[in-house]
């Protein structure tokens, strides 16, 4: 059986729904009353005594999917799913699902609600949005992990981590239903958030400057010039790759 830590109680809805929803059926949830991340918690991981197959979820402030730490190096064999930044932030990885359960309270973050991962307060926003426990139950059975998964990608990670490990096939992730600049910076934030370490430098601006993996998340999702100019290079670099690659297994007639 698949064994789950998580740090509180709203931890553990969350996740037995999310878990579910994935055809997740065969698991157990332990909740650790605390701090889980592994950088500061390696005795309340020991105490946990958790066998594998497990998954530790534990809060991770900023930084991406990337930056989760390897069980090798904590002596634990299990898998660290970071929740960026808070598991409360997963509740709102299905924008449509969080309209459809709220109606007229969530009028106000019509065309303003951000991805998941860049919620600055998800804790506040469940805890004031979802204060009716009849709403928070009912959004939970209405997200749609797969729309979630491709807003969030450490929701993404944790819910194939857990399929993997419990023998089921990859979860097929839904397609952002997004405008075409939308649907471009999601991509990107998305392959950047692939980087390890979130630290690791990414690009060499025009001027000279060096940026990191998790400073370009924040220049793709602000829409900054700089922001710009590097998804403008990695499009132009990609399209002229593929076009090579086209051209090398091109088997048509020699063009005169």
């Amino acid at each position: 059986m698949l064994t789950i830590a998580v740090e509180g109680k709203t931890d553990r809805s969350v996740v037995e729904n999310l878990l579910r929803s994935a055809g997740v059926e065969d698991f157990n949830v332990i909740v650790a009353d605390g701090h889980l991340h592994p950088k500061v918690s390696l005795r309340r991981l020991a105490n946990l005594n958790i066998t594998p197959p497990s998954i530790v979820v534990y809060d991770q402030d900023s930084g991406s999917v990337g930056d989760a730490v390897e069980p090798n190096k904590v002596s634990l064999d299990a898998i660290f799913c970071p929740a960026i930044p808070s598991i409360e932030a997963w509740l709102f990885a299905d924008s449509a699902a969080f309209f459809e359960v709220l109606g007229e309270k969530a009028e106000a973050f019509q065309g303003r609600l951000p991805l998941p991962e860049q919620l600055p307060y998800p804790k506040f926003l469940k805890s004031t949005m979802l204060r009716d426990a009849r709403d928070y139950h009912r959004l939970l059975q209405t997200i749609d992990v797969r729309k979630a998964s491709a807003r969030s990608p450490s929701l993404k990670f944790f819910l194939q981590s857990a399929r993997r490990l419990s023998g089921l096939a990859p979860m097929d992730v839904d397609t952002p239903d997004f405008k075409t600049g939308q649907m471009t910076r999601e991509v990107l934030r998305n392959l950047i958030s692939e980087v390890y370490p979130s630290s690791k430098p990414l690009f060499r601006s025009a001027s000279g400057a060096i940026v990191t993996a998790e400073q370009m998340m924040q220049e793709i999702t602000d829409g900054t010039d700089l922001g710009r100019e590097y998804a403008s290079d990695i499009l132009r670099v990609a399209r002229d790759l593929l076009s090579r690659q086209a051209q090398k297994h091109h088997s048509g007639p020699p063009s005169e």
